[in-house]
This record gives structure tokens, C-alpha cells and sequence, in this order.
């Protein structure tokens, strides 16, 4: 009788990024991500991991970055500054595209903003409604870095989620040197935040800072070479007229009778964005190091 040969079991795959296989999959999540949040108007270099909150307690520090638009209200170009207010017209067309708006963000003329002042201007009720949606939504860009991770990611999201409730956090504080926080050096904090999940009429749910706390720092941060204001795509006028009229399929000499519901046609109601222990890690009291290309 023949004896069988004995076959050793396949030795399994450990978890992690090692294998072509994981690598496949994450970088198709990351793809994913970066669609579903509709980033158009954002250069992102692929090498940019995107910090999405999930509901519970995270802890990160806001790093700074080198203004270089010389249409910073608060500091000049070549100073530290820890974030990077935009507005967004959001719902443009049937494809519910999205442009920064350049009137609000940097201060120079926007087409869109014109063709809502004239809608406004009308009179007419239906074009009003339709001037509403058009009007900018106000978003801020953060560099974070994640000290459990040691990774550097970035944060885009609505001021109303985010921004307002730091800003509130830091005016009800006892603390002055909170305001601080953003500081590059071991006097700036950590902010230990605690997402929750909320919901808004039509069922719509997002997620936004309920609680902010300051914990003291003992590292430095390390700006990356890759300014927030090099981030943003902002197109210049002619060619955002030009894409605005194309997708809303209205007349480029702002006729306002073109987005009449009176004429069987309609319009995108827009979503509401107001809506509504420590772990100091292996870097204490030195620079922390974090791998990035940018």
C-alpha cells in the first residue's frame, strides 16, 4: 500500500500593507474616499493621506503651514498659519459639480456670485430659490499629524463642523495660551476631539466635533513643504463662466428666465452644512519625524 504524501498547509497571509494584494485594496478605498468626497476643486497629490473623522475620541495637533497667497486677511506671505479658509458653490449642474468660489476665497470677481446677484435682483420668487443654492458654502483646509500613527494627513471640512466649535472651545477657555495651540513648537497643544455623529432634516448624516480639549505637547511639529494655499484650484474667471454657464445650461449673458421653474424646469435644493489620557509618544521633547513627499 502506497503511503500518501504528506502536504504541508498553505502558510497564510499576515495583515497589513506587505502583501500586492493589500496594497490593491487600500489604495482602491483610498480612491473611493477621495471620489465620495468630491475633492474636485483640490489639487491632492496622491502621496496626501485624507484625515475622515469617524465617530469617538481622536487625538492630533493642527500643524502650521508657510502662507504663500498674498490674500491672507491675518498674516503675509512667508509667515505660519494653521488654516485655509475656502467657499464652495456646490450643486452646479446636473452632475451637482463643485467650484471654489474665487469672490469669497481670494477676493476677486466669481461669475456664479454675479448670475445669483442677478437672479436675486429679479424679483422672481422661483429665481430667488435658485439664487439660494448657489450661494457658497465656507470650508477650512488643517494639516494634522496623528501621533499614534506618526502620520501626517489632511483635514478638509465645513468651518461649521469643525473650525466654529475649535474657536468656541478656545473663547470659553480659562486658559489663554490655548490660543496657542497651532504653534510648530513644544508650547502648542494637542487636541484630543470627540466626533459624534449627527442627522438633519431629509435624514442627511454627518459628523462634527462635539468636544474639544487642549493637552499639553512636549515635541515639535515639522511643516510640510506643501502649503494649504497651493492646494486649493481655483479657475481663473473666463474659464469658470465658461464651465458654470456649460453645466447649468444657461445663457452666458446672465439671463435669469433660463432657471425658471416657471418653465418646467429644476433646480437642486443645496445641502445645509451649519446644519447643525495622553499619549505623548517616542518623540518627547524632540521634532517629531513623519515620512512625507510633500
Amino acid at each position: 500500500m502506497t503511503a500518501k504524501r504528506k502536504v504541508d498547509p498553505p502558510t497564510p497571509q499576515k495583515p497589513g500593507l506587505s502583501s500586492e494584494a493589500a496594497e490593491l485594496f487600500f489604495r482602491r478605498m483610498e480612491k473611493k474616499k477621495r471620489s465620495k468626497m468630491a475633492w474636485g476643486y483640490l489639487r491632492i497629490p496622491e502621496t496626501v493621506e485624507i484625515y475622515e473623522p469617524e465617530p469617538g475620541t481622536a487625538m492630533f495637533d493642527i500643524v502650521p503651514y508657510q502662507v504663500k497667497s498674498e490674500k491672507n486677511e491675518y498674516v503675509e506671505p512667508g509667515h505660519l498659519w494653521f488654516e485655509k479658509t475656502y467657499w464652495v458653490h456646490y450643486g452646479i449642474g446636473v452632475e451637482e459639480k463643485a467650484y471654489i468660489c474665487p469672490s469669497r476665497t481670494e477676493r476677486e470677481r466669481c461669475p456664479i456670485c454675479e448670475y445669483k446677484q442677478k437672479l436675486f435682483n429679479s424679483g422672481d420668487k422661483n429665481n430667488i430659490e435658485i439664487a439660494k443654492t448657489l450661494r457658497p458654502k465656507e470650508r477650512q483646509l488643517f494639516w494634522t499629524y496623528h501621533p499614534e500613527e506618526k502620520k501626517l494627513k489632511l483635514l478638509a471640512m465645513s468651518y461649521h463642523l469643525f473650525g466654529r466649535i475649535l474657536e468656541e472651545e478656545v473663547e470659553n477657555s480659562d486658559d489663554p495660551s490655548v490660543a496657542g495651540f497651532w504653534a510648530a513648537d513644544a508650547t502648542g497643544k494637542t487636541l484630543r476631539v470627540r466626533w459624534a455623529r449627527r442627522s438633519m432634516g431629509g435624514g442627511r448624516e454627518f459628523i462634527e466635533a462635539a468636544r474639544i480639549d487642549f493637552m499639553p505637547r512636549k515635541y515639535t511639529l515639522k511643516s510640510p513643504k506643501l502649503s494649504l494655499d497651493e492646494v486649493l484650484e481655483i479657475l481663473p474667471y473666463e474659464e469658470l463662466k465658461k464651465a458654470f454657464f456649460d453645466e447649468m445650461g444657461a445663457e452666458p449673458d446672465g439671463s435669469v428666465e433660463v432657471l425658471t421653474t416657471d418653465e418646467g424646469g429644476e433646480y437642486i435644493e443645496m445641502e445645509n452644512e451649519t446644519g447643525p489620557d495622553e499619549d505623548e509618544g517616542e518623540n518627547e521633547g524632540g521634532v517629531v519625524e513623519y515620512e512625507v513627499d510633500f
